[in-house]
């Protein structure tokens, strides 16, 4: 969260608390639904594709390096980079070009440097701490029985669902990456990114897409959206499945922010990665949140897909990230 950008939960809280008298009583709407009803109607705030509250006039400098700090691709093109700043903040400025956006780039991630052709960082490793005792699931465990088994998913090249609570999730993926090198793919980015292709591929205003996801309840509305959404992910989603995708091929892959796959009801994809009759070339992980008091992680309200094991309740001290855990 920054001054410009608001925080998921915070977020949230500040619309239902604003709306609070405008609502019906009998009006239950989620967190994510509720905030694109607001900025549908807003003038000047956006809502990012992780569920952010941001200006629409957002320096478009200061989303690079929003969009990009704590990435962990070990090489990134250009192309790639900006795709992900505007999978992140789909209303945003144009974008700086050729050495002044390498340079918010680098300043985004230090260990990133332009070769001439792409970005790229040297190798590293990381060493997980060992001193913490907490949760997995429910019973006490030392630290140590939660990282045995995230390594052991990597070993078997096993398909997990994790869950932590929500105001740990950035620091999650940040750690998860680190200690694991499981490569962090953005669902959420990926699924604007497409549809915003499909979109235009059909001569279909962006903007008017946007307002159909505003009415998605409406019968119609969330008919159009699912049917541009699968086709929009049909393509990408099977690069994944099937690793066609260079930057992903062998790889562990980590998914975040993946409830928009349920939001036009795609769970279907999810559910690929935790078919046991498919192989699997490296580790699946779709990391979620979910309170204590909660039951079953969901995506955005929905039932997630689950391994034959069910989900993984990360330890908070597991979700510390490295540098401090080093130190």
């Amino acid at each position: 969260e920054t001054r410009s950008v608001t925080a998921p939960g915070r977020a949230a809280e500040e619309v239902r608390g604003a709306a609070a008298g405008a609502l019906p009583a009998s009006a239950q709407l989620g967190d994510d639904r509720l905030l694109r009803i607001a900025t549908a109607a807003a003038a000047r705030a956006a809502l990012s594709s992780r569920g952010e509250l941001y200006p629409r006039d957002l320096d478009p400098a200061e989303a690079v390096l929003l969009a990009l700090r704590g990435i962990t691709a070990r090489t990134l093109t250009r192309e790639r980079a900006r795709e992900r700043v505007i999978g992140r903040f789909p209303v945003v400025g144009p974008l700086p070009e050729g050495p002044a956006f390498d340079q918010l780039v680098v300043k985004a991630v230090p260990a990133l440097h332009w070769d001439g052709q792409r970005y790229s960082q040297k190798e590293f490793t990381q060493t997980p701490s060992t001193t913490a005792v907490t949760s997995l699931g429910g019973p006490l465990v030392s630290l140590p029985a939660a990282d045995a088994v995230l390594r052991d998913s990597l070993r078997r090249c096993s398909a997990l669902t994790l869950a932590v609570h929500p105001r740990l999730h950035a620091d999650c993926v940040a750690a998860l990456a680190g200690r694991y090198g499981v490569q962090v793919v953005d669902v959420a980015a990926i699924v604007v990114r497409e549809m915003r292709r499909t979109a235009a591929a059909h001569q279909a205003k962006w903007e008017a897409v946007v307002g159909l996801d505003a009415r998605l309840e409406d019968p119609r509305s969330g008919a159009i959206l699912q049917s541009l959404a699968r086709e929009a992910m049909a393509g990408p989603w099977s690069r994944l499945a099937e690793r066609d995708e260079p930057l992903l091929r062998d790889e562990p892959l980590l998914l975040v922010h993946a409830g928009s796959l349920a939001r036009y009801g795609l769970t279907d994809l999810l559910a690929q990665f935790f078919d046991l009759a498919r192989p699997r070339p490296a580790a699946r992980w779709l990391l979620l949140t979910r309170r204590a008091s909660e039951g079953a992680p969901t995506l955005d309200g929905r039932p997630a897909p689950l391994g034959p094991d069910g989900w993984v309740d990360l330890p908070p001290a597991l979700c510390v990230p490295v540098e401090e855990n080093a130190s």
